[in-house]
């Protein structure tokens, strides 16, 4: 989706609504939100999850393996700082 932060590239490795919700409004406004996720990690109300994870990119990660940290870190180096 195309908006004024096109080009802008979130990771967002966070917890809780208010993120959740933050980061969505990123999206709506173009910019690409790359959602962090536990494996597993897809339970509690979907309707909700689908709602607040709209527009978002999702990858799961296992943050206690090498191989997950350095793909968060690869995720990090390609995101937009300012």
């Amino acid at each position: 989706m195309s908006g004024p932060l096109e080009g802008l590239v979130v990771v967002d490795a966070s917890w809780g609504m208010p993120t959740a919700i933050a980061t969505m409004i990123l999206a709506d406004y173009g910019a690409t939100v790359i959602k962090v996720e536990r494996p597993g990690s897809g339970s509690g109300d979907t309707n909700l999850r689908k709602l607040l994870d709209r527009g978002k990119w999702s990858v799961a990660l296992d943050l206690e393996t090498s191989a997950g940290r350095a793909s968060l870190i690869d995720l990090l180096a390609n995101a937009t700082c300012s």
